[in-house]
Formats: C-alpha cells, sequence, structure tokens
C-alpha cells in the first residue's frame, strides 16, 4: 500500500505545491563490505582530523602548528579537483547543484564548461537565496541567449520532505549554514526553510521517468556542498536503487559539529556501498570527491 501525502506551504510571500510521495515500504541499503575495509577508511579519516573539531578539511589544515604545514595541501583539501573535466552526455545533460549558497560558483562554472546541460541551482537558506538570484553569476546566466537551461530554487536536498527553522543568529555566524540538525531552534524562530527528497525530485522535475516498471534517463551530475546533507541524499538514493541513474556524484564530505560522534562512520559505510555501482575518481576524508558509475552507457530497470 502507498499513500500519497499533498501539502501546500507558503513561504516568504509565494506559495509552492508540493506533491510529497512516501512510499511506505523502502528497499534496505544494499550490504557493502563493512569489516576490514570499513575500519581502515574509519582510521584514515579519523587519522584526519588531527582531533581537530573542523568541519571540513581546510579547517584542519588551518590549525596545523606551523611545522606541520610542511605536509602538501592537497592531502587535507583538494577544492579545485571539483573542476576537473567530467565525461558528458552530449545530448539530454542536466546538474543538479545542491547548496548554490549566494553566489553560486560552481554552477557558473559549469555552465561555462557544458553550456548544453540544464542545471538546477538549490538554495534553501531564503537570505542566501535572494543574494543568489541577484548574483552576477546568475544574472549573467539568466539573461542569455541560454536563459532556459539555468533554474534557480529556494529549497535543500535530504532523504524526506520536511522543514528546518533557524533564525538571525544563527545566520550570522557565517555563509554556510549546517542543516542536520533538526531541532537546532526552541525560540526566537525566523525562517522556515524547505528540504525536499532527493527521490521526489529527481521525478518531480523530469529528470527520471518511470514507465511501467523501468525507469529512463539519468542525471549527469548531482554536485553537492552542503554542510552535512550529502549523507542523508546519498544514503536515499542507495535505498532506493536510484544511486545507478547517477552518472556521476560530487560532494564535500563535511563533519557538521552534532554529527562528529556518528559521522565517521556513516561516511566510510558511504564509502563501501558507493563502490558497488560507482568508481572513486577522486577524493579525501572531509575534502572534495567523485564518483563515476560503471558502465556509463548500460541502464537497468530498478
Amino acid at each position: 500500500m502507498i499513500f500519497y501525502k499533498f501539502v501546500v506551504v507558503s513561504v516568504v510571500g509565494f506559495s509552492l505545491l508540493f506533491l510529497w510521495f512516501r512510499p511506505m515500504s523502502i528497499n534496505k541499503i544494499p550490504v557493502a563490505d563493512l569489516s576490514g575495509s570499513h575500519r581502515i577508511c574509519v582510521s584514515q579519516a579519523i587519522r584526519q582530523t588531527h582531533n581537530f573539531t573542523g568541519t571540513n578539511g581546510w579547517q584542519v589544515y588551518s590549525r596545523l602548528l606551523a611545522t606541520k604545514r610542511t605536509i602538501n595541501i592537497s592531502e587535507y583539501w583538494n577544492e579545485e579537483d571539483r573542476f576537473r573535466p567530467l565525461d558528458m552526455p552530449l545530448k539530454t545533460c542536466t546538474i543538479v547543484y545542491c547548496g548554490a549558497n549566494i553566489a553560486g560558483t560552481d554552477g557558473h562554472r559549469f555552465a561555462l564548461a557544458y553550456p548544453s546541460c540544464h542545471i538546477y541551482f538549490l538554495e534553501p537558506v531564503l537570505p542566501f537565496y535572494e543574494q543568489l538570484l541577484h548574483s552576477s553569476h546568475i544574472g549573467q546566466l539568466l539573461t542569455s541567449d541560454r536563459s532556459s537551461l539555468y533554474h534557480v530554487y529556494p529549497f535543500g536536498l535530504s532523504n524526506r520532505s520536511y522543514f528546518v527553522n533557524i533564525n538571525e543568529m544563527t545566520l550570522s555566524q557565517g555563509q554556510s549554514l549546517s542543516l542536520t540538525n533538526r531541532d537546532q531552534l526552541t525560540s526566537d524562530q525566523h525562517y522556515k526553510l524547505i528540504v525536499r527528497d532527493v527521490a521526489e525530485i529527481l521525478f518531480e522535475f523530469k529528470i527520471l521517468k518511470k514507465e511501467a516498471s523501468t525507469i529512463k534517463n539519468e542525471l549527469s551530475l548531482l554536485h553537492m556542498n552542503c554542510e552535512g546533507c550529502e549523507y542523508d541524499v546519498i544514503e536515499r538514493l542507495l535505498t532506493t536503487g536510484l544511486i545507478k541513474y547517477i552518472r556521476h556524484l560530487q560532494f564535500g564530505s563535511h563533519r557538521p559539529i552534532e554529527m562528529q560522534l556518528t559521522v565517521t562512520d556513516r561516511y566510510c559505510f558511504l564509502q563501501s556501498s558507493l563502490n558497488l555501482s560507482h568508481d572513486r575518481v577522486f577524493g579525501i576524508p572531509w575534502g572534495w570527491e567523485r564518483w563515476t558509475r560503471r558502465n556509463i552507457s548500460m541502464l537497468k530497470s530498478i
């Protein structure tokens, strides 16, 4: 039995109609090797932090003593790797960019590199979203002769659809905001942010299409810089089996403060699980990594 839930929400003067599709039964995550390789991954990822509480590799590297900074920074932070060339399809090409922040920098780079691709810019923090809409990068794209290829939305991605409440104090702490702690506020609520189920969005945007028992098409690139949402999103793709319809998966792995007791195990589980269908092109714990689906030309039905 499958139930459907319709919810109408109003956010800052405009309304959005959501179809929230909630299948009651969910496929199990594929069984991955959680023995030797998992322990090695956990050990390496922990060692990479040097017992600091930084949320990414750059923060860890910046806190190392000067005597230890002889280590190549690329062992901790590899942000330029995310712009390495991608093997993109010649016809239908689609990129979903989660965590566009205030400038949409990565999406703008992709638009220049892959001019035939549709690109979805997602940013759930409304003040950031407003700045994004008025940024020079987005302005250039939306006023170009290819403007129909670019889409900007005020929501983030996760493993289900829900709302997150944040206040001005949270926003004032910086431009990067983790939405992983859904109970982070108890008072002085100001903004209600929208987070959407990644599985719903893939079909709602018609990136994937279901015909009878077959799933058609693929997502060319899922690119995430979302301060911790990457775990919920990838786990959702694994449980639904939709991971095999993602051609390239690229994300910055983070260690949000509220997740640091469990995040290393989650990170390493994803490494083992992704390895069942994708090859890792590059990657370091708490930096950037890219996974490319094996046998790119072969798509099977779920």
